[in-house]
C-alpha cells in the first residue's frame, strides 16, 4: 500500500455494553481487530416511536465501508458514496 499509514487502534476486547436513556435504547459493540482487517464492527438504536438505525462497519484496506440498516422516515434504499441503505417500512405511530 503506496502512501497509506496502518492505522492503530486501542486494545479492545470483544464486548457489548447496552444502556437505556430516557428516550433511546442503544447497543454498541466492539471488537479486536484481527490480522486480516484494521477495524470492523457495528452499533445502532431505537427510539419510543420504534425507529431504529443500526449500523455496521467495516474499515480495511481497500477503504472504510458502511452498512445502514433503518426504518428512519426520509432514507431511501438509494447508495451514497461507500453506503449502504437497506430501508425496512416506518415504525408504527
Amino acid at each position: 500500500m503506496v502512501g497509506q499509514k496502518k492505522l492503530k487502534f486501542p486494545n479492545l476486547t470483544n464486548s457489548v455494553t447496552k444502556w437505556m436513556t430516557a428516550m433511546v435504547q442503544c447497543n454498541i459493540v466492539r471488537r479486536q481487530p484481527m490480522k486480516t482487517e484494521l477495524s470492523k464492527g457495528k452499533y445502532g438504536y431505537v427510539d419510543p416511536n420504534g425507529t431504529y438505525r443500526e449500523v455496521e462497519y467495516n474499515a480495511d484496506e481497500n477503504g472504510y465501508h458502511v452498512k445502514i440498516l433503518s426504518n428512519e422516515p426520509g432514507i431511501t434504499n438509494q447508495n451514497s458514496a461507500d453506503v449502504v441503505y437497506v430501508v425496512k417500512g416506518s415504525p408504527s405511530a
